[in-house]
């Protein structure tokens, strides 16, 4: 577990960071653009998290939330580039689902919590999908 803490922190600087770089004369249009890949790109590892698959041992469950937490961070912060953006959904969800993990260290507590991750996930994917109509509306 801090072996995945320590990774969300680095992964964390290296997105502010590029992030930081990524606002110097960025447009609105591009800023969208990244937050458009940004929700696809968490979109698809959520569906990762939801897949049975994913619950057969401890450290793919880590993979995967690992990959979301980074990708997370990276949409929040893009995110604040585009004013139209708001993800207060997005952040209540991801919180409420942080908090149905909890601290996952064993198969045991895995299979313990997996109801209420299934359930929070569930909130996530409704708030990206909510978030990508506001980013890429249908045409």
């Amino acid at each position: 577990m801090k072996k995945i803490i320590a990774l969300s922190l680095v992964a964390l600087i290296a997105f502010a960071a590029a992030a930081a770089l990524a606002g110097c004369g960025t447009s609105e249009s591009s800023a969208k653009a990244n937050v458009s890949t940004d929700v696809k790109n968490l979109t698809s590892s959520m569906t990762d998290l939801l897949d049975p698959n994913t619950y057969q041992s401890v450290d793919t469950f880590n993979t995967v939330w690992s990959r979301i937490a980074g990708q997370y961070n990276q949409l929040v912060a893009d995110a604040k580039s585009v004013k139209s953006i708001q993800v207060k959904n997005l952040t209540t969800a991801y919180d409420q689902l942080k908090k149905a993990i909890g601290n996952v260290s064993s198969s045991q507590s895995l299979q313990a919590k997996l109801s209420g991750v299934l359930i929070a996930g569930q909130a996530v994917l409704a708030a990206l999908n909510d978030l990508n109509t506001k980013v890429a509306p249908s045409k």
